[in-house]
């Protein structure tokens, strides 16, 4: 097989990330919401995740200032909702009405009508050339009951809204679906472990 170099920048789009809309009080009191790609966990105990987002963004700003955020995964039912977050800045108009917000007990905003919400506080930040990498210490985790499996999430019935700055089929950078499971993370036979579950 034969390898060919691309511009480094390019790594980014070898990566599949879940659409997350980050929610943050404004000054005002009102509620802003920013659509990020790059979220993604970092600490196992205490669980913590982390949200990376340009360090001019209003909801950057937010968080800084009040400590406390929710990060709230966009599915596809709600593309056109969630796009819209990413494509006006909160500066310039309300985004607030884009989702049914519910104030969280942190303090944040939470989009309702998306499947998951969680409640961050922030714990730590590490700022880069444009972004600023903000971790948050998960206090609260709510999620639509229909799209849960036992105690735990089902991500089928989510229907996430995936990203990536790569092309797929001629299109990019593209939402996308979740398709079906290959296999069951860190058995010794992945593939053969899911149709034993599946039997």
């Amino acid at each position: 097989m034969t390898k060919v170099s691309l511009h480094p920048s390019f790594a980014k789009s070898a990566l599949v990330t879940t659409t997350t809309v980050v929610g943050t009080r404004n000054e005002d009191g009102t509620a802003n919401y920013t659509a990020i790609a790059w979220a993604a966990p970092c600490n196992g105990s205490p669980f913590r995740l982390c949200v990376s987002m340009n360090a001019g963004h209003l909801g950057t700003e937010n968080i800084l200032r009040e400590k406390t955020f929710t990060v709230n995964v966009g599915n596809v039912e709600m593309m056109k909702e969630v796009n819209r977050t990413g494509t006006i800045s909160g500066r310039k108009e309300s985004k607030e009405g884009l989702f049914e917000t519910v104030w969280k007990e942190n303090g944040a905003p939470a989009a309702d009508n998306l499947p998951v919400n969680v409640q961050c506080k922030l714990v730590d930040k590490l700022d880069q050339p444009a972004n600023t990498l903000l971790v948050g210490e998960v206090t609260g985790l709510d999620v639509d009951e229909e799209c849960t499996a036992g105690r735990n999430i089902d991500l089928a019935l989510v229907n996430p809204l995936l990203f990536s700055f790569g092309k797929c089929n001629g299109a990019g950078p593209m939402y996308a679906s979740l398709g079906k499971a290959e296999g069951i993370a860190w058995a010794q036979d992945p593939a053969e472990k899911l149709k034993e579950k599946q039997t």
